[in-house]
């Protein structure tokens, strides 16, 4: 996982020339629904495979927390291909924002 201040030029990667930080120990909660969306557990969002368009607001059970210095993610993208997860958001703050990139294999519980 990549959290960045910037994305480079094609949007796919964190600009060199701005702070990034990367995490490569991360965990979460994949859950598929049974009309084939997916649940992003920590960031209290459904969304389809193969998504990429506009920005979809997720955590609407945050309401208010930004207050708290809680963001609110954004996802533009994702894609979920046999194990391997894909996704990108913006991380909304009340007066920031920054970029998160996740590629991340899933395993089962």
């Amino acid at each position: 996982m990549w959290q960045c201040a910037a994305l480079d030029e094609t949007g796919e990667a964190c600009d060199p020339g701005f702070r990034n930080i990367r995490s490569r120990k991360i965990s979460g909660t994949v859950h598929e629904m049974k009309e084939g969306r997916y649940y992003l557990a920590g960031y209290d969002c459904y969304v389809e495979n193969g998504y990429e368009g506009e920005p979809i607001r997720c955590g609407q059970s945050f309401d208010g927390g930004e207050d708290v210095g809680i963001p609110e993610a954004w996802i533009y993208r994702f894609e979920l291909k046999g194990a391997e997860l894909h996704f990108k958001a913006e991380m909304r703050g009340k007066d920031y924002t920054y970029y998160l990139i996740v590629d991340a294999p899933l395993v089962d519980p």
